[in-house]
């Protein structure tokens, strides 16, 4: 016997049968009321709402395109020192953020200082030809400027931040070859007030979140840390294969705690849906492949009636049939 069905036995429920395939009425015991608050059972009142579930999965946070910069190699070259090392480092517009070492500089600059100076018809000519040259090989034109003021060859180039920010990508280490357009840093800019997080739902929980639905993230790096936001919007996939939909959730984010590229787990409090019937979710009697409540009918006597299930969440379940707005059902308290 299921252990619900046994505990209605056990306080004096002689009687209690199942009903039958087709739904037919099963035999009415007597519930003592003055038993109700020892042997954790109470009446509960079928009611109509919208149905509240909590539904978790884990995203990424990002910002807005507009605030993000990336930082291209501007030649080819070698990375020889890295002055920002680690993501997650805050830089200020114009700070350097690596220099490159650039070994093809060298041979265009012996050429451009080999007829700088000369004094021969044409000379003028051979001179813009070998700063042309320096043009193509990259180096920038602050550069040729020092070149041209000190005569002193020039071997390296420091990449620049172009934004404040954080440091969210780093594709560089010292040592490493670097071709000319390569990105090596991305920079999302310090206007954070606001965050964004997409997150993928599988289909059957995708129709469950609804715009304006109340979100809570939560991430391992600000362990006691609570954010609260809302959907904005929710879509189909562009994965059709996956039969999903993408959440995008915005958060207020006044301290700058949440950072691009952070780790998240978010957690959805649902509340789609029209209005349904519901019972407590400890209510419900499972019986093989079947699903029964304990109906308390007015004379103080106890039917099992035959139920159809709908979604659970919340503590709740909706009735689908079987039961109408008002009856009343045992709820077996644990």
């Amino acid at each position: 016997m299921n252990s619900r069905l046994l505990t209605l036995g056990l306080v004096g429920f002689v009687t209690l049968g199942v009903p039958g395939p087709d739904g037919a009425d099963a035999a009415a015991v007597e519930f003592g009321p003055p038993l109700q608050p020892t042997i954790g059972l109470r009446v509960a009142e079928v009611t109509r709402g919208r149905r509240t579930s909590e539904i978790t999965v884990g995203a990424t946070v990002i910002c807005d395109e507009g605030d993000v910069a990336d930082v291209p190699a501007t030649v080819t070259g070698t990375v020889e020192h890295l002055r920002v090392s680690t993501t997650h480092s805050t830089v200020r517009q114009g700070e350097a953020l690596a220099d490159l070492y650039v070994r093809d500089w060298f041979a265009p600059q012996a050429a451009y200082l080999a007829v700088r100076d000369l004094e021969c018809p044409g000379a003028a000519d051979l001179v813009e030809g070998a700063r042309l040259r320096l043009r193509r090989v990259g180096m920038p034109e602050e550069l040729i400027g020092v070149l041209e003021r000190t005569g002193r060859p020039q071997s390296h180039v420091t990449l620049i931040a172009p934004i404040s920010g954080t440091v969210t990508d780093l594709a560089a280490h010292e040592g490493m070859k670097v071709a000319s357009g390569s990105v090596l840093f991305r920079i999302t800019g310090w206007g954070l007030s606001k965050v964004w997080v997409n997150a993928e739902l599988p289909e059957s929980l995708g129709q469950e979140v609804r715009a304006g639905d109340t979100v809570r993230a939560l991430t391992a790096t600000l362990p006691d840390a609570v954010f609260s936001g809302t959907v904005a919007t929710v879509l189909p996939s562009r994965q059709d294969a996956k039969r999903a939909a993408i959440a995008s959730v915005v958060f207020a984010n006044p301290k700058m705690e949440l950072l691009p590229g952070m780790l998240v787990t978010l957690r959805f409090a649902s509340s789609a849906g029209a209005d349904v019937l519901l019972v407590p979710s400890e209510a419900i009697i499972e019986m093989g492949d079947r699903r029964l409540v304990a109906l308390f009918e007015s004379d103080g006597r106890v039917r099992p009636v035959s139920v159809e299930l709908g979604s659970q969440g919340g503590g709740q379940t909706e009735i689908r049939s079987g039961l109408t707005l008002g009856q009343k059902v045992i709820v077996f308290d644990t």
